[in-house]
C-alpha cells in the first residue's frame, strides 16, 4: 500500500487519540470503561483502508489462535478474556467506544448523543455540546473521504467506497 494512505491513516487514528484521551481525562470519573469492560466489544464493520492496515500491524504478530468453526456471534473474535488483544491496533471505532459522541441528527436541525449505558448515569443528555462530547462527523468524514481515495487506487476489484468489513474476518 501506497505509505500517503498508510501514513494519512495512522495520522487520523492519533489525531483521534488526542481527542479521546482529552474526553477521557474530562470524563473519568463517569467511565466505567475498564479491563474486562467489553460489553462494547462486537464485530464492528470497518472501511477497507482500516482493514488493509489491521492486516499489515497484526500479520507475524503472537495473537491468541482461532478456530473458525468457533461461533463469535456479536463479539469480537480479538477478544480474549475481557482483554482486546490488538488494542493498539485497534479500528477508529473501538477507540470511541464509551465516550460521549454527537452527531448531527437526520434533519440537520440539532444532534444526537450516543454514550454507553453504563457511563454517564443520571447525567442528563442535554448537558452534553461540542466542548464536552466527541463531535464525530469531521472524524468520519476524514476517514470516508481517505478510504474512497484508498478504494480507487488500490482495489482490483470495484469495491463500493461504502463497502465495509466484518473485524471478525480479519486474519481469517
Amino acid at each position: 500500500m501506497d505509505d500517503i494512505f498508510l501514513g494519512s491513516y495512522y495520522n487520523l487514528r492519533d489525531e483521534l487519540d488526542k481527542a479521546c484521551e482529552k474526553f477521557t481525562s474530562m470524563h473519568i470519573s463517569q467511565l466505567e470503561c475498564k479491563k474486562g469492560c467489553d460489553s462494547c466489544c462486537e464485530s464492528l464493520n470497518i472501511f477497507p483502508i482500516e482493514f488493509y492496515a489491521l492486516q499489515e500491524e497484526l500479520v507475524g504478530k503472537n495473537l491468541p489462535k482461532f478456530k473458525w468453526s468457533q461461533k463469535f456471534g456479536k463479539s469480537c473474535r480479538f477478544l480474549k478474556n475481557g482483554e482486546c488483544q490488538i488494542y493498539n491496533s485497534r479500528p477508529i471505532i473501538c477507540r470511541t467506544q464509551g465516550l460521549p459522541l454527537l452527531y448531527e441528527n437526520k434533519t440537520g436541525t440539532g444532534y444526537e448523543l450516543s454514550v454507553c449505558k453504563l457511563n454517564f448515569k443520571g447525567v442528563k443528555v442535554d448537558t452534553f455540546t461540542m466542548d464536552n462530547a466527541l463531535f464525530m462527523p469531521p472524524m468520519n468524514s476524514k476517514l470516508f473521504l481517505l478510504n474512497q481515495a484508498f478504494v480507487s487506487k488500490f482495489t482490483h476489484k470495484k469495491i463500493d467506497h461504502f463497502k465495509r468489513f466484518k473485524l471478525n474476518t480479519l486474519l481469517k
